[in-house]
């Protein structure tokens, strides 16, 4: 099983030559038959890729990439709440022998722009694979509750029928983070029911402000 974070498209196609989005030319027929359907949004923070690996017997950390290396105080935190026996122990009353994969964002001081999410280092946990499977977002939160995390936050703004549009021009119009006073990096969508398309890869979106952002 791989463990590494697929790469998450935009929702429009990038003119070559300009560099601008041609907005309604969609990046897959997904999209493009989705668009109108509920979708489920959450916050992008502005960190690095975090992999806190069980693998039915030690638990490990790894970045986007395995040799990618942590801020002192960001593996400080992960050892907190995920390392040692006594979170071993955790690991295996949650999960027995089956492989994990919790993702998570790494983020405040010293990392990319995160001084302004605050004063402390923290995770985000935003998605969780178990045997290959991605879980719903309830599971997420569980499992991030489970181990004293937080989980990337949900755009709480819209009702349960919120489509890939309401998401869209959220960030378009500007949307502050949830943590604190400036626009956020942007939102990551997925359909409110999990899917998947022919060559089985996930269906998700990535809006960012920089590309969709209307000053």
């Amino acid at each position: 099983m791989s463990t590494t974070y697929h790469k998450i498209p935009g929702p429009f196609i990038r003119d070559p030559k300009t560099n601008t989005l041609n907005w309604g030319e969609w990046t897959s027929p997904e999209l493009d038959m989705l668009q109108n359907v509920p979708w489920l949004f959450t916050e992008k923070v502005d960190g690095t890729n975090v992999r806190v690996l069980w693998d039915g017997h030690r638990v490990s950390f790894a970045g986007r990439t395995d040799n990618a290396t942590f801020h002192p105080d960001l593996f400080a935190y992960l050892e907190e709440h995920f390392g040692g026996e006594d979170r071993e122990t955790l690991f295996e009353q949650k999960f027995g022998e089956t492989p994990v994969v919790i993702y998570g964002e790494g983020f405040g001081p010293k990392i990319q722009s995160g001084g302004k999410y605050g004063d402390t280092i923290r995770l985000a946990v935003f998605d969780v694979k178990i045997g290959g499977m991605f879980l719903e977002r309830a599971n997420v939160e569980d499992i991030a509750e489970y181990f004293g995390v937080p989980t990337a936050p949900v755009v709480e703004k819209f009702g349960p029928d919120a489509d890939l549009w309401d998401g869209i021009d959220l960030i378009a119009n500007g949307f502050k983070s949830t943590y604190g006073d400036f626009l956020a990096e942007g939102v990551v969508g997925v359909p409110a029911v999990g899917l998947y398309n022919r060559r089985d890869e996930r269906i998700i979106v990535k809006l960012k402000t920089r590309d969709l952002y209307e000053e």
